[in-house]
């Protein structure tokens, strides 16, 4: 169905395909220790980027579908994104909140340090700062 659409939306694909491919074949160093890479990959939300080029060329190829195909096209494009515009979207458009990492008490301690006292400050995902009281 989509082999008889435009170059445009073939190369979006193509695109789309490759940037989800390289991206497993070839991972972008993380700041996970331990685990590795893949258990990184593991927890919802994470590293979604890699998923959006293929998932809007997806989107458009059912796009077109509906708008240029033949009835049959249009309706299997129809049966396609009714499931994404009605599922999909409204449970992937929240993102989880961060856990409370207790900002308040951190600042109470900063200001109770001396002057040039060392206080740490984890900020989420799983980091920290250190900052030095002047």
């Amino acid at each position: 169905m989509v082999a008889r659409g435009p170059l445009e939306l073939k190369l979006l694909i193509a695109y789309g395909v490759s940037v989800l491919g390289l991206a497993l074949l070839w991972p972008v160093p993380s700041n996970y220790v331990g685990s590795g890479y893949w258990a990184a990959l593991v927890p919802p939300g994470t590293h979604s980027r890699y998923f959006f080029m293929l998932t809007l060329a997806l989107v458009a190829a059912v796009a077109w579908m509906l708008a240029r195909g033949r009835r049959i096209e249009r309706a299997l494009g129809a049966l396609a994104l009714t499931p994404v515009l009605l599922v999909a979207v409204p449970f992937d458009w929240v993102e989880p909140a961060y856990r409370d990492c207790r900002f308040a008490e951190y600042v109470a301690r900063y200001e109770r340090a001396a002057p040039g006292e060392r206080v740490q400050i984890p900020t989420p995902p799983d980091w920290s700062m250190i900052l030095t009281k002047r």
